[in-house]
């Protein structure tokens, strides 16, 4: 058989057989999104200490349960809710436990600009796309904490007022 037979030949038994054959070429590396920075809190705080023994625990439930708990506590302070998030994000394995975590200290009366913050950093552990929608709309009905700015005194009154030139 001459070459210009075989390679029909070749590809009609591809064919037939039902085999295929597939090229994958990756040419670049996928974007994945950076992991937020790993933050080391002030073990003073009991909050953080309960939260960080929280993580020993072996089974996903009763993870979920315990950051939950905390989540829903009065008086979080901006430590503790960053470092519940972190846990939540890195210790919790199903995205469903990690997502009412997050909503959890959302409509928490406590949540402050790092509970925010957090939230935001770590956005990207919720792989759902509803489920980041709808952490971003609960986010959206809590107002934004702002930090006034330094008073700055105004200008003096000769510097206000024209000068006798432009009179």
């Amino acid at each position: 058989m001459s070459n210009s037979r075989i390679i029909p030949a070749l590809l009609a038994l591809l064919l037939l057989t039902g085999c295929s054959i597939k090229i994958h070429r990756e040419y670049g590396h996928k974007h994945e999104e950076p992991l937020p920075p790993v933050v080391v809190y002030d073990d003073q705080d009991p909050t953080i200490r309960d939260i960080r023994a929280i993580k020993s625990l072996s089974f996903e439930n009763h993870r979920h349960e315990r950051l939950m708990r905390i989540a829903k506590r009065d008086h979080l302070s901006s430590d503790a809710q960053a470092c519940l998030i972190q846990t939540a994000a890195n210790s919790l394995s199903f995205e469903n436990h990690r997502h009412t975590v997050f909503i959890a200290l959302i409509t928490n009366p406590a949540m402050n600009n790092a509970g925010r913050n957090a939230i935001l950093g770590h956005l990207s552990s919720l792989k759902f796309e509803n489920h980041r929608v709808d952490v971003l709309n609960k986010l959206d009905e809590v107002p934004i904490q702002y930090t006034p700015t330094p008073y700055e005194a105004p200008a003096p009154d000769d510097q206000l007022s024209p000068s006798a030139n432009d009179r």
